[in-house]
């Protein structure tokens, strides 16, 4: 039997902190801030490699990353959440076709530095980057090369 994706908590809470640092090695979904994530998420998510990508759509960074390394041709599937709460006045057009495209639920206030990757594999966190300016951290969590 395939896993399934649990899906949103029962009840919200008025705010979460994201906190990845300490998920390698554990079920991507048993990080409450991974279940806020509203949609449907595809079938196949708990199964084989993803690259999870939470960003903000007025973040110049998280576009640039996105830019230089979602676009085109993606080795990996990949999930890109977005955050609620941005300012409309800078949003950035998410360039990756291929990503499959969510948000975090909408309500609550969300306490997290973009963009930050999460690469699970069979639904276990492998990797987590969060200071997406450490390039060696982030090719080795993606595992593919930087595209020209």
């Amino acid at each position: 039997a395939k896993p399934a994706w649990p899906g949103l908590p029962p009840k919200l809470e008025p705010f979460y902190i994201a906190e990845y640092k300490d998920s390698v090695g554990k079920p991507f979904a048993s990080n409450t801030f991974s279940r806020l994530i509203a949609g449907e998420i595809p079938a196949d998510f708990l199964t084989g490699r993803w690259i999870v990508i939470f960003y903000r759509e007025d973040c110049e960074h998280c576009h640039d990353l996105l830019m230089t390394y979602f676009t085109g041709k993606l080795p990996v599937r990949t999930l890109a959440v977005a955050i609620p709460d941005t300012d409309p006045s800078g949003h950035l057009d998410n360039p990756c076709e291929e990503c499959v495209k969510r948000s975090l639920v909408k309500g609550p206030n969300f306490v997290i530095g973009t963009p930050v990757i999460v690469a699970i594999r069979d639904g276990v966190v492998e990797c987590v980057v969060e200071d997406a300016n450490d390039l060696t951290a982030v090719e080795a969590c993606l595992k593919f090369p930087k595209q020209e």
